[in-house]
């Protein structure tokens, strides 16, 4: 990959570069994956074929907060395939509560359903926080990029 001094583009070099260390820890759930990067990024991958009810999203957030020290950070969640979310964590997600362990969300979706719940989620739900969503992670990183120090 290459690296153009980029805040995410500096956490994404390759685990072997001798170019930069990445420090990170991790939490693995049974429904998803939680990484803490250099103290900057959580970065969540929720596997394919759960639910994500209200319950789950409190834990993820828990877990999030834990890792951090309770600081709010910037997320990256990539969704799996055959992922759904129930009405009450889309409804839960969006508010203040919801939002408390993250600055901004990109979300990494795959296919063109996941990409109309998260219109839907966008436009009704409105969050307490920005969140987009991206089919490339590229581009989800370039925005998260944008939210670094402010």
């Amino acid at each position: 990959m290459k690296f153009n001094n980029s805040f995410i583009d500096a956490i994404e070099l390759d685990e072997n570069s001798l170019t930069k260390k990445e420090s990170f820890s991790k939490k693995v759930l049974p429904f998803a994956q939680i990484k803490f990067i250099n103290n900057s990024l959580i970065e969540i991958e929720l596997y394919s074929g759960f639910e994500i009810c209200e319950n789950k999203v409190e834990q993820l957030i828990q877990e999030c907060l834990l890792l951090t020290e309770n600081k709010p950070a910037l997320a990256l969640i990539r969704v799996g395939e055959y992922v759904t979310f129930s009405p009450k964590a889309m409804t839960f997600s969006a508010t203040p509560e919801g939002k408390k362990a993250c600055i901004a969300e990109a979300y990494v979706i795959n296919n063109l359903g996941h990409q109309i719940i998260g219109n839907i989620y966008l436009k009704v739900y409105r969050p307490a926080k920005p969140v987009n969503i991206f089919r490339s992670e590229i581009k989800a990183k370039e925005w998260l990029n944008t939210f670094h120090n402010n």
